[in-house]
């Protein structure tokens, strides 16, 4: 038992910790590794500080779906459905204010059923019914002491101790590979990936395979499973290995660094999609 954190836990692994004791532990995660690379040290340490979200609104809308696929039973208390009205109209600003009394979230009826068409596509589908119901272990958090002292953690979504399959799901606009994989790039996952990898080696549990369930936010919610290739998984280790002295360092001297490096002057020039005859496409 580690005595020096900033929640009421120690190092190990937990399997019945909520989402809210999760995220307020200060600690290295994939969502933090993520901001340091795409925005700043100072935002990773307003969000350390509890002044950021580490939930995006994207990211709360697949921890409803998460919820209806993984924890039905907390689906049901967790989130209320209200009327099926604009969310600029008094009558849904009274119903916001009671789910927020309530301590639950709100959804209109549209939405609670698009969340249900995606968990009901995903069960759907034999290949990955075969491979939820192999993943005995749900929302596995993990709390480790990683390089340079730094108190890290995960939280993973699906684990398999039979396959040692460590699996994330996630929410898509397109299940196409060449796309998802292109998307997934952009967005980080390769890091992730690496990062609960990590987690689980440091668990004393098996990462044998590591990948996601992704599925469709428009009709027909078309779900897929994806694995990590080796080579995804080696950019995003050496990703981590450069980020964790550096986040080491800001954690040492106190000083998080925002975009001006050492009080220097920024020159812009021309953008990337300027054409060379002076014309532009606006995006």
């Amino acid at each position: 038992m580690d005595q020096n954190l900033s929640a009421p836990l120690g190092l190990g692994v937990y399997d019945d910790l909520s989402a809210e004791t999760y995220h307020s532990l200060r600690a290295v995660s994939a969502t933090g590794l993520k901001m340091f690379v795409r925005k700043t040290p100072a935002h990773v340490k307003a969000m350390l500080d509890g002044q950021l979200s580490e939930e995006t609104s994207a990211m709360a809308k697949g921890t409803a779906v998460h919820a209806a696929l993984l924890e039905p039973g907390r689906f049901e208390t967790a989130y209320r459905i209200g009327p099926e009205v604009s969310r600029a109209t008094k009558e849904w600003r009274a119903f916001a204010v009671d789910c927020e009394t309530a301590n639950v979230q709100a959804l209109k009826p549209s939405e609670s059923a698009k969340i249900i068409g995606m968990r009901d596509s995903i069960w759907g589908d034999a290949s990955i019914r075969k491979l939820l119901l192999a993943s005995d272990r749900r929302e596995v958090s993990i709390v480790w002491r990683g390089p340079h002292g730094l108190l890290c953690k995960a939280r993973i979504d699906l684990y398999s101790t039979k396959f040692g399959a460590v699996i994330d799901v996630k929410t898509t606009t397109d299940c196409d590979t060449d796309r998802f994989e292109a998307n997934a790039f952009r967005l980080g996952y390769h890091l992730q990936l690496a990062w609960y990898a990590r987690a689980a080696i440091a668990a004393g549990m098996l990462a044998n395979m590591t990948g996601f369930i992704a599925v469709e936010t428009a009709r027909p919610y078309v779900p897929c499973i994806f694995q990590a290739a080796p080579e995804l998984l080696e950019r995003g280790e050496q990703e981590i290995q450069r980020i964790l002295p550096a986040w080491a360092e800001c954690e040492e001297n106190d000083d998080w660094p925002g975009y001006l490096k050492d009080g220097r002057i920024v020159t812009i020039g021309l953008p990337k999609w300027a054409n060379n005859d002076g014309s532009v496409f606006y995006e």
